[in-house]
């Protein structure tokens, strides 16, 4: 497809990704979440993913994949279906003003000037929480799937004025997500050796697609890896996706709900930033609420149980792979 035929087509499709979502939305209020709707929740994904792929990004060159049933399809092709990438959406003159104000919520961070669930420090990584922050890995009360919760209004700092200026505006200009579709911004910074385990994000809290732009320095995202720990240690994934200095991904789909995905120590050789974008939904828990969560659609319900193979010949069981880790991200 032609450029200008993307970008045709871009403006085009934006009204049917918006009537997918609310299709879908409307399908996580349903109480009775039988597995006839939980079958098509996962058909509604699948064509917001095929939304994507027609509307944008011409830069991934991923496998062609032709229309048959999700059943025909290996695992890999299934990831490839809901990863879209723009390599050099940032140029480098944009990416140095940008790194440049990333150091300088660094030193406000060392200084305190945030909001204390703002800034979040672990191991070789820190993060920032923007808009939104939510309870991870050590930080929940209650582990397990599903069972993350949004801070409470307030809790975090506001998304900086430069972030809305120069990438959530940039973002809308092209129509990569709706206007209006973010409104949490998460910075993660990177040493060398540091990672963030297998995870997927929060179904419940995170609409679709996940963005991230990446910044710095080249690194890799990789899907369907192992952590064993003392020492760190991963298996071979069943994708690693690079990722250059500007590089806008996105995830949905299988590549966001159906399988994990992680920062490999291996990977991170040198200090490297990541802005990742998403929409916090309206009705996402919060900490302190008294009502339990209601919506159950979870990775789980969507992945049969079925051993698999990696690349590396290792064989695991799809459901209890990342039992143990994949909480801490």
């Amino acid at each position: 497809m032609e450029n200008h035929d993307v970008k045709e087509d871009k403006y085009n499709h934006h009204d049917n990704y918006k009537n997918i979502q609310i299709k879908i939305n409307n399908l996580n209020k349903d109480e009775n979440d039988n597995q006839f709707l939980k079958k098509k929740k996962y058909k509604l994904k699948f064509a917001c993913a095929k939304f994507f792929k027609t509307k944008l990004l011409d830069s991934y060159e991923h496998q062609e994949i032709v229309d048959s049933d999700v059943s025909d399809k290996t695992e890999l092709q299934l990831i490839h279906e809901g990863i879209f990438q723009k390599r050099n959406y940032f140029d480098d003159s944009m990416c140095r003003k940008i790194e440049k104000k990333i150091d300088g919520i660094v030193e406000k961070a060392k200084r305190g000037l945030y909001l204390p669930n703002t800034f979040d420090s672990a191991p070789l990584r820190n993060k920032y929480f923007f808009g939104e922050g939510y309870t991870y890995g050590k930080h929940m009360e209650n582990k397990g799937p599903g069972q993350e919760r949004l801070f409470k209004k307030g809790e975090v700092d506001k998304i900086p004025n430069w972030i809305q200026k120069h990438v959530i505006k940039k973002l809308y200009d092209d129509k990569v997500v709706p206007e209006g579709f973010i409104n949490s911004v998460v910075i993660n910074e990177y040493f060398p050796g540091g990672c963030i385990v297998s995870h997927i994000d929060p179904i419940h809290i995170f609409d679709r697609p996940i963005i991230s732009i990446n910044f710095n320095t080249r690194s890799f995202l990789s899907f369907g890896c192992k952590f064993t720990f003392n020492p760190i240690r991963t298996s071979e994934p069943v994708l690693s996706l690079p990722m250059d200095r500007g590089c806008l991904t996105m995830i949905s789909g299988y590549a966001a709900d159906n399988i994990t995905h992680c920062i490999r120590p291996c990977d991170i050789t040198e200090r490297r930033c990541v802005i990742i974008l998403r929409r916090v939904f309206p009705n996402a828990p919060r900490v302190g609420d008294v009502t339990p969560l209601d919506r159950s659609i979870s990775r789980y319900s969507l992945t049969p149980k079925t051993r698999k193979r990696n690349s590396s010949g290792f064989c695991y069981d799809d459901e209890s792979v990342h039992k143990k880790s994949r909480h801490s991200y």
